[in-house]
């Protein structure tokens, strides 16, 4: 139940999924049959921090391609840890929204926006909180998603490509039954000096503007466990501009509407909780939407837009305390 890694091989046992953007059908997802992706490389920059350590960046360079060989448009994605996701459904919108700012009234330099989503059986506006860019408005409509995306098979709500439903109501509430209900682990070395420092810096830098640490629960969910918890998720569920560095290829302009579809640099706030057990679960440490950074330094400096301001006040730390920020995190 953890995050994928970057490509290795594009197989059945791939876990990044790459969007095209070539065709009428936006975002589309590439099929195993229809053709090839590997990594050919990577993009390198170096970022100086306060305390002189020079850190190296590498942003993969994936080549797509049709069985013909041309070169596909395309948005790599990475597979999404599922812990805890009933737990991020039972907050109440009017929670989410509070929180957002898409014309920066505040004037703090972060703007989160909700993002909306037609339903895909009542074709309904709603709330989007699932995805990589809060495509997905529950975790039933993610799982079926999922379902024909990932691996071709339909249900009621998405049928497959030729139309079929291959999985009945009664497993499908099953599946999503079980996903809503996966456990977040506990934050591990709570009492450690370190972590404690971190926790403080965490809040003073700027990363709880976006990674929110305490959220209650609705009074609404199915599932009467998940409602009314003080949870700490560390994420507000909202898009944010996180500048040109992180823009996938879908090349959608940043757009003042707050109903406009997410753009090409706009990304859904990730939990945090669970990063500190990537290695143990998965056996990889990589973040961010298509794997790049190899860890949780690299992930905040590739950081942008509203995240800039954030990252260079992170950056401009001493070594110490540094070093206290990525260990409160690697406690979660």
């Amino acid at each position: 139940n953890g995050p994928g890694r970057l490509l290795e091989d594009f197989d059945e046992r791939a876990s990044m999924a790459f969007k095209l953007y070539d065709s009428g059908d936006l975002g589309r997802q590439l099929q195993l049959q229809e053709g090839t992706a590997r990594v050919r490389g990577a993009e390198q920059l170096t970022v100086k921090l306060g305390d002189g350590t020079d850190v190296t960046l590498s942003k993969p360079e994936i080549a797509v391609a049709d069985n013909d060989g041309q070169p596909l448009h395309h948005s790599a994605r990475l597979a999404r840890k599922v812990i805890g996701l009933g737990l991020l459904e039972a907050i109440d919108e009017a929670t989410l929204l509070q929180r957002a700012d898409p014309m920066d009234c505040d004037g703090d330099g972060v703007s989160g926006r909700a993002s909306f989503v037609e339903d895909v059986q009542t074709g309904a506006l709603m709330l989007g909180r699932f995805g990589w860019k809060a495509e997905k408005i529950g975790v039933r409509h993610q799982v079926v998603d999922a379902l024909e995306g990932d691996l071709g098979v339909g249900s009621e709500a998405i049928p497959d490509s030729d139309g079929n439903v291959e999985i009945d109501e009664a497993d499908l509430a099953d599946l999503t039954a079980y996903m809503r209900l996966l456990s977040v682990p506990a934050q591990r070395d709570v009492d450690d000096a370190d972590v404690l420092a971190g926790d403080a810096l965490f809040k003073t830098v700027g990363c709880a503007q976006c990674h929110v640490t305490d959220v209650v629960t609705g009074a609404n969910h199915p599932f009467s466990e998940l409602r009314g918890q003080s949870i700490k998720p560390y994420t507000d569920l909202l898009l944010h501009d996180m500048g040109d560095d992180l823009a996938d290829a879908s090349a959608v302009p940043v757009d003042d509407d707050p109903k406009a579809p997410p753009a090409a640099s706009e990304w859904r706030t990730p939990p945090l909780w669970g990063i500190g057990l990537y290695a143990t679960v998965n056996g990889n440490t990589g973040l961010l939407h298509d794997g790049r950074a190899a860890n949780v330094l690299e992930a905040i400096l590739w950081h942008g837009g509203e995240g800039e301001a954030a990252k260079q006040r992170f950056a401009a730390l001493d070594t110490a305390e540094r070093e206290a920020l990525i260990a409160f995190v690697e406690s979660l």
